[in-house]
């Protein structure tokens, strides 16, 4: 019917002649109309052939837009893209979350349509809503039980070669690698598998105060350990000039001292974090369509940044010191084993960032806790391996003739 009306008023008669006008004294302009746009597109079909003008007041989607397909239609209202715009900033401007649609009968294009409010999503038909679920790392789904046995079960290794150098104290191999030292670093090891635990399970206020601050305390201190031990090691030797002065460095006081004092550094900027803009629990409504991700909000981001980057500045500093002191006459190869396990935690940590980065939601989380249990098991397999295998199944090699003479045959080397 459209294209027939419009075809009769190109011709100017009820007798439809293509190509033809048969009232010569009344010259058709342009068209005004139709109502709506379905029709306005198919009466725009013909007038463009003849390329006669046509005026409509109907509103045009947003993706009608081609003025190459439409070159004689001429829009009289604004474009339908400016009204939702409108309609979206009044909804945002009232915080409105629920809102209904009416539209003619006849209207085919448009249906009755409305938004779902924050804690749900519309369901396959669009025609209600569902309750989204809750998205985070659990203590029952596989992956948080998978994390949560690797994480005992290095903390029972720990504790297991904590007893072993315990029950050994008075071997030489374990009273040449500074006792106290060994035991501050297996037990801050221990604390760092333990840690990640934190990660497990929904967000509250206190695991997100003290997950990402007790881990950064804990491994600081277990680096600095280890940047201790490096520093021994090359003390050691320089010490043993007959002008040096540094002997008087060299012990335990020393060493805790400097651990206490690496780690306070990073207690102080935790303690800045949680002071300005600690972490809190929150619920991201919008990442994922048809969940809620309920997590701790790191509060500042730079801080979290600028515990990394510390633990990453004390081990770039181990890492240096140890790759120097790798062939210095240690009767355990102490440096070259601590290069590896810094080698190891670079490693991790390089792939950590941008795989924190990218994921969201409890796949974050389980980036940052495989992390943390992979750099820790690489300070605790590097650093103490080596010697559990001689206590354990080398013991002809733990005794101190041994353990002079291979520092003879390193000197002379």
């Amino acid at each position: 019917m459209t294209y027939q009306n419009t075809l009769k008023l190109l011709c100017g008669q009820d007798k439809i002649v293509p190509n033809y006008t048969c009232d010569t004294e009344k010259k058709m302009v342009t068209i005004i109309g139709g109502l709506d746009l379905e029709t306005s597109l198919h009466i725009a079909t013909i007038l463009g052939t003849y390329k006669t003008p046509q005026v409509t007041y109907s509103l045009f989607a947003p993706t009608v837009n081609d003025r190459a397909k439409l070159p004689f239609l001429y829009q009289m209202v604004p474009h339908e893209a400016y009204q939702y715009e409108g309609i979206v900033q009044l909804l945002l401007h009232f915080q409105w979350n629920w809102v209904g649609l009416i539209a003619t009968a006849d209207d085919k294009d448009m249906d009755d349509c409305f938004a779902c409010q924050e804690a749900l999503y519309p369901n396959s038909n669009k025609n209600g809503c569902l309750p989204k679920d809750l998205h985070f790392l659990s203590f029952v789904e596989p992956l948080g039980i998978s994390l949560a046995i690797l994480a005992l079960t290095f903390s029972a290794a720990t504790v297991l070669v904590l007893g072993i150098f315990i029950k050994h104290r008075k071997t030489p191999i374990v009273k040449a690698n500074n006792e106290n030292l060994t035991y501050t670093l297996l037990i801050s090891l221990l604390l760092c598998f333990l840690c990640s635990l934190l990660f497990i399970g929904r967000p509250q206020l206190l695991p997100c105060y003290l997950r990402q601050t007790a881990f950064g305390v804990v491994f600081s201190m277990s680096i600095s350990s280890i940047l201790v031990k490096t520093l021994t090691v090359v003390l050691a030797f320089m010490a043993t000039k007959p002008t040096s002065q540094i002997r008087k460095w060299i012990g335990n006081r020393f060493s805790i001292s400097l651990v206490l004092c690496c780690s306070s550094i990073q207690a102080s900027i935790c303690m800045i974090w949680l002071c300005a803009d600690p972490p809190f629990p929150n619920l991201d409504m919008h990442s994922l369509p048809e969940e809620i991700i309920v997590e701790c909000h790191e509060g500042s981001t730079n801080m979290f940044y600028y515990i990394l980057g510390y633990m990453g500045l004390l081990a770039f500093v181990s890492f240096t010191v140890a790759f120097f002191a790798r062939k210095l006459p240690d009767t355990f190869n102490e440096a070259k084993f601590i290069t590896f396990s810094m080698l190891v935690f670079f490693s991790v940590w390089v792939s950590f960032v941008p795989a924190y980065l990218s994921t969201k939601g409890k796949y974050m989380v389980a980036a940052e806790i495989f992390s943390i249990l992979a750099s820790s098991a690489g300070l605790l397999g590097c650093v103490f391996s080596p010697k559990v295998y001689i206590i354990l199944l080398r013991p002809e090699l733990n005794r101190r003739e041994q353990l002079i003479r291979s520092n003879k045959k390193k000197i002379n080397i």
